[in-house]
């Protein structure tokens, strides 16, 4: 991102959290899924926009 930001300082980053089909999530042995990746998109989002303004983007 701050290679990306260096060279595009007035652009925005479009950032995509892929949460893929049901199939790719982690699964327990009794084929539920282990977490919540909805959820967890969400912090990786929150992260990525931290890091975006740190770098002086706009949010």
């Amino acid at each position: 991102m701050a290679d990306w930001r260096s060279r595009n300082a007035s652009g925005d980053c479009i950032f995509v959290c892929e949460l893929g089909p049901p199939e790719y999530a982690m699964t327990g042995p009794d084929g539920r899924e282990m977490s919540n990746r909805w959820d967890e998109a969400q912090v990786i989002q929150r992260w990525v926009r931290e890091i975006w303004t740190d770098l002086g983007g706009n949010t």
